[in-house]
């Protein structure tokens, strides 16, 4: 989201789930690449699992045009982080060609003497 006003904040999340309002489809879902891990310092007990909610009656309000837009946003959404994962892969196996190179090369400079 480019626009920093739909920005979902874990705040946003937080609120939402405790007032019990529903957010809008997959917008909390988020592809976090792990190229670079975070540590989120967050109390275990506020992340608890609470009764299931039922929601039914907002997928009862849901029309053909929206539920197709959400699938379509859905694809896209997974089209991309598969082109991401493709070229994490690459890389992944560049620096893992990269490093035997290297382990070889040391391994021959101390099989030379």
């Amino acid at each position: 989201m480019d626009d920093s006003s739909n920005t979902i904040t874990i705040e946003k999340v937080i609120s939402a789930g405790l007032s019990g309002q529903l957010m809008q489809p997959r917008s909390t879902r988020h592809f976090f690449p792990f190229s670079k891990f975070q540590q989120i310092n967050y109390p275990l007990q506020l992340l608890g699992r609470e009764s299931p909610q039922d929601v039914s009656e907002y997928l009862a309000k849901i029309n053909d045009e929206e539920c197709s837009i959400a699938f379509e946003d859905w694809l896209k959404e997974i089209s991309e982080e598969l082109e991401f994962l493709t070229r994490r892969k690459e890389e992944v196996e560049k620096e893992m060609s990269e490093l035997l190179n290297r382990v070889k090369n040391v391994d021959d400079y101390f099989h030379f003497f």
